[in-house]
């Protein structure tokens, strides 16, 4: 064999070695961000989740806040008058 053919094909093994632990690495990457990716996801949703929560019982206090207002806006309107 030509010592120039086998020069070329141990550098074809070399960079495939290289190319094989650089895809090694882009996995292990691609793995950590997904799994941080859906943790932040599932993060939001949960404070999301609890924001709807907050607007729901605002939402629910509301009414008779705004009725016990309206009571003491003509409670306080009555002797003026």
């Amino acid at each position: 064999m030509d010592p120039n053919f086998q020069l070329l094909l141990d550098e074809i093994k070399s960079v495939k070695t290289a190319v094989n632990g650089v895809e090694s690495c882009v996995s292990a990457v691609e793995t950590s961000l997904g799994s941080r990716i859906f943790a932040m996801d599932r993060s939001i949703s949960d404070q999301f989740g609890r924001v709807e929560d907050a607007v729901q019982v605002f939402d629910d206090w509301r009414p008779s806040v705004d009725a016990s207002v309206e009571e003491l806006r003509s409670e306080v309107s009555t002797p003026r008058k």
